[in-house]
């Protein structure tokens, strides 16, 4: 038979569980909310829920074109998107992991591309820089305006903040190249490409909606 609500013993013997109840209510409430106000104010929060893999697809196809330098030398370039399963940078001046996108859903993961120089002599790259074909997603190596690009070569980090030349050889040099994610999915883009003698070369990177951060 249910407890008489009417009777102030019945209350007394709810009243204890009650407030237990509500006591863990609002600890779970207010370790929520400090949560997400510390990692929204460290950047840090990198994981949606019931996210545990990193989807790798067909990766899209790299796309070439040609310069030629001042000094007449022939350099041609390509690039391409891999994956998104790493994180190696952050939102504005971040060139390392840690800092994940600003925007929810979070992610901390970046946008992993496939860039290759192909040169007749050695020369000098001043920055790269990579933009949506729309939208205002944008990443470069030397406009601290935009989100950084971190440069790997052979596992080995080429660069720890804006601004910084890379010196490629006069060969086949192959590098990874790394941006938060933000706007999903990854759309058409451009990858520009500043040699020291103040050349730009394009080349354009190809829409791949298959490929979805996991972190």
């Amino acid at each position: 038979m249910p407890p008489n609500q009417n009777n102030p013993a019945s209350l007394q013997k709810k009243s204890p569980i009650l407030a237990i109840v509500i006591v863990v209510i609002l600890l779970f409430l207010i370790g929520g909310g400090i949560y997400e106000y510390s990692t929204f104010i460290s950047g840090s929060k990198k994981i949606s829920a019931g996210q545990t893999t990193c989807s790798v697809s067909q990766a899209s196809v790299p796309q070439t074109s040609t310069a030629t330098l001042s000094d007449g030398t022939r350099v041609s370039i390509s690039a391409s998107l891999l994956d998104a399963c790493s994180d190696h940078a952050g939102s504005w001046d971040i060139f390392h992991a840690g800092n994940g996108s600003v925007v929810a859903p979070y992610v901390a993961d970046d946008w992993h591309w496939k860039f290759s120089v192909n040169s007749t002599k050695d020369i000098s790259i001043n920055s790269i820089d990579i933009i949506y074909s729309v939208g205002k997603d944008y990443w470069s190596t030397a406009d601290s305006g935009k989100y950084p690009i971190v440069v790997l070569q052979n596992g080995s980090q080429l660069n720890t903040n804006y601004g910084q030349v890379f010196n490629i050889s006069s060969s086949s040099s192959v590098y990874d190249l790394y941006g938060q994610v933000e706007s999903r999915p990854f759309i058409n883009s451009t990858l520009s490409v500043t040699f020291s003698d103040g050349t730009i070369a394009t080349t354009s990177i190809t829409a791949m909606p298959s490929i979805v951060p996991a972190n």
